[in-house]
């Protein structure tokens, strides 16, 4: 059973976990659309689009890219935009 008390967000740290960003992204439009057509299409082959659109994010707002840890892993990642009109 997981104990919910080890679970913590945490502001990405985009120096240090990058390739854990991507691999979350990456296996996120897999899920969705079958295959990763649409995250090459959109990410570039090696994810550069979205690397480019991340730091862009956070930078902006760092508290919208978190990542998920259960204990001393990470075991998710959230991506948020705020508009505001």
């Amino acid at each position: 059973m997981i104990d919910l008390k080890k679970i913590k967000f945490k502001s990405i740290d985009i120096d240090k976990d990058l390739q854990t960003c991507i691999k979350f992204r990456k296996d996120s439009f897999i899920a969705s659309f079958g295959s990763e057509k649409e995250w090459i299409e959109l990410s570039g082959d090696n994810g550069e689009l979205y690397v480019d659109w991340l730091e862009k994010l956070l930078r902006n707002n760092p508290e919208c890219g978190l990542h998920i840890w259960y204990e001393n892993k990470i075991i998710g990642q959230v991506e948020y935009q705020i508009n505001i009109e």
